[in-house]
């Protein structure tokens, strides 16, 4: 996260893309995994509201601006999945 408030501030908002992949495989059962493994899998990084209730407020915590979250969550992947430059 500091690392990406540090590009927006910067003045990289416009090229920076952010994305998760909450999910985890495991071809195991679940009672066969390690408890730092179990506990990985049900971290609150890999649950789906994490952008939302975490990230994107420590981004502005951090001092980025809201044009620049905007930006990074909305505008740029919209441009990206259009075919435009990033």
């Amino acid at each position: 996260m500091r690392n990406i408030a540090q590009l927006a501030k910067d003045g990289f908002a416009r090229q920076i893309l952010v994305s998760l992949e909450p999910m985890a495989c495991y071809h195991i059962s679940e009672r066969d995994l390690t408890e730092d493994q179990r506990w990985r899998l049900n971290s609150p990084k890999r649950q789906y509201t994490y952008p939302i209730d975490d990230f994107i407020p420590q981004l502005l915590k951090a001092g980025v601006k809201e044009s620049d979250v905007h930006a990074m969550t909305t505008e740029n992947p919209r441009r990206f999945f259009a075919g435009e430059k990033i």
